[in-house]
């Protein structure tokens, strides 16, 4: 999945300005990424995905204008191609699993620091699953990283081993 040289395009979408902007700031610090659109409701969010090339949305669970799980599948069913992280300020246990059933590629909550932020998202460009606890402990601490924490006991159902990407994928599907 990762392509030497080529640069990770991340649209944003979040309803506060000063996210958004820090979540810019972020990922302009990187040379690897660059922001292809931001968003500050649902509409604008799929109105900008048709004339932006994107790669990945960084998605605001909490975002006005639509239902995120809505949100996210009509994203999805629109852009196949465009992959969804997204961001809360909810623990795991309340919204990753849905999500990711949803289509999204990853969770991640808003309490990370700006280089948990980018791991993640390098984590996600190499094909590894994207949640809070794996930004914490790292991909592969054991067989199933997430599995271990209390907060992720969703993540566990929803994918009971990481041993590869292929492998978490396909206990995923909806």
């Amino acid at each position: 999945m990762s392509r030497p040289g080529v640069k990770i395009r991340i649209f944003i979408a979040d309803d506060h300005p000063i996210v958004r902007q820090g979540l810019r700031r972020i990922v302009e610090a990187d040379p690897g990424m660059v922001i292809s659109g931001e968003a500050d409701g649902a509409a604008a969010l799929l109105a900008g995905l048709e004339t932006k090339a994107t790669d990945l949305v960084l998605l605001d669970v909490s975002m006005p204008g639509g239902l995120f799980l809505e949100t996210l599948r009509e994203l999805r069913n629109r852009q196949p191609s465009i992959r969804v992280l997204a961001l809360s300020v909810h623990p795991e246990d309340e919204w990753a699993v849905r999500a990711l059933k949803a289509g999204a590629s990853g969770y991640l909550t808003k309490d990370h620091s700006p280089d948990q932020l980018l791991d993640a998202i390098r984590r996600w460009r190499s094909g590894w699953p994207v949640s809070s606890m794996a930004a914490v402990n790292g991909p592969r601490t054991s067989c199933c990283p997430i599995a271990s924490s209390k907060s992720c006991a969703g993540w566990a159902a929803a994918s009971p081993c990481l041993r590869s990407p292929a492998s978490w994928r396909s206990r995923l599907k909806p």
